[in-house]
């Protein structure tokens, strides 16, 4: 939240909907899978609080990107799908196999990709990497929502994206990618200094906005 409340406002101004952005426990200090349980609780308390499953639309980036699309997953197999889900430059895949962690190695400022090994280590804590709910690019997404994906084609996580995409339309959903030029990891954050930011955003929006109606508390 102290991170993100700015570029969740945008976003939210936008879509003219509610946000809510939950605190979830970060690795190294806690394994990542922590967080998919806190992304777990979190959707239960606005359960709680009155809100259906097809109120809620999720988003993440990075890997909170991830941990949404693994939540997604989880969701469409308990018969409990969301509106959609959004997630920018998400990590996919903690197995780091897709082409692009070589190819834009040099190329990402963000992430080296000759340290995603170091990377695994420090965020997995032992766990299987292809664990689908820490790599949603092996989990199912049964009777998935409409999905809004945006990459840059130079970061080393382009491939996650991409792959993402494919799968998800072979498993029947509507699924729409971006792929941005020569952006950075996550340009989003850099809302006010780049135009390409701002579009971004507010295409995301403009997403949120294309899903079923929803009802006045979303």
């Amino acid at each position: 939240p102290h991170t993100h409340k700015m570029v969740v406002a945008r976003v939210s101004r936008m879509a003219g909907l509610r946000a809510f952005v939950p605190s979830y426990r970060l690795a190294p200090e806690h394994p990542l899978s922590a967080a998919c349980e806190d992304a777990d609780l979190a959707f239960e308390h606005l359960l709680s609080k009155g809100y259906r499953a097809q109120d809620i639309v999720l988003g993440g980036d990075s890997a909170g990107g991830g941990i949404a699309l693994g939540l997604l997953a989880r969701l469409c197999q308990r018969g409990q799908p969301p509106a959609g889900c959004f997630a920018w430059s998400p990590f996919c895949d903690q197995n780091f196999s897709g082409d692009s962690i070589q190819e834009n190695g040099d190329k990402d400022h963000f992430f080296p990709g000759d340290r995603v090994e170091d990377l695994a280590e420090r965020i997995l804590g032992g766990a299987d990497p292809k664990d689908p709910k820490i790599s949603p690019l092996f989990a199912a997404f049964p009777n998935c929502p409409p999905v809004f994906l945006q990459v840059s084609d130079s970061e080393i996580l382009r491939d996650d994206s991409v792959r993402m995409d494919q799968k998800l339309r072979a498993e029947g959903a509507q699924c729409q990618l971006e792929v941005y030029p020569a952006a950075p990891h996550v340009w989003h954050l850099f809302d006010g200094w780049f135009p390409e930011a701002r579009a971004a955003i507010r295409k995301t929006a403009a997403f949120v906005n294309s899903l079923p109606p929803l009802s006045d508390d979303s």
